[in-house]
């Protein structure tokens, strides 16, 4: 229920440039058409809950007109004891892009559009920075 509240809170309201002519005009003058659009939406790609289908499928009941993805590329963390991070370390991976196929993600989507046409799905991946910790705690010199 969280996460549809969540899912929800994202929706906003936003135009797309369409050319059609003005009144009186004899040369198209570019006119916007309003879109209720969800924002950083997840799928079962990477972190979220739902099928990119099941997506869509909600949209279309909501009046949601189009959903802006923006699943995990790369979600990978990794842990280590000092002095011995090479020996005593934990990774944890998450569903990601990577993971998923960026071909296979592609392709599914325009798959998913062909069945729900009335739903505009703009493919997006979100990013997060690669770092590191240098020091120590017991140094107060970590960064």
């Amino acid at each position: 229920m969280n996460q549809i509240v969540a899912w929800l809170g994202t929706v906003v309201v936003c135009a797309i440039g369409v050319a059609g002519p003005a009144l009186g005009a004899t040369e198209p003058t570019p006119s916007y058409q309003p879109l209720v659009a969800a924002f950083h939406v997840h799928s079962t790609v990477s972190t979220g809950s739902l099928t990119l289908d099941e997506l869509a499928e909600r949209a279309e009941r909501m009046g949601i007109d189009a959903l802006i993805l923006s699943e995990n590329f790369v979600l990978r963390y990794e842990y280590g004891v000092l002095p011995l991070r090479g020996v005593f370390r934990r990774s944890v991976s998450l569903p990601s892009v990577v993971q998923h196929g960026i071909g296979r993600f592609l392709k599914e989507i325009e798959e998913t559009q062909a069945r729900h046409p009335r739903v505009l799905m703009v493919p997006g991946v979100e990013v997060g920075p690669h770092y590191y910790w240098t020091g120590s705690l017991l140094d107060r010199n970590l960064t």
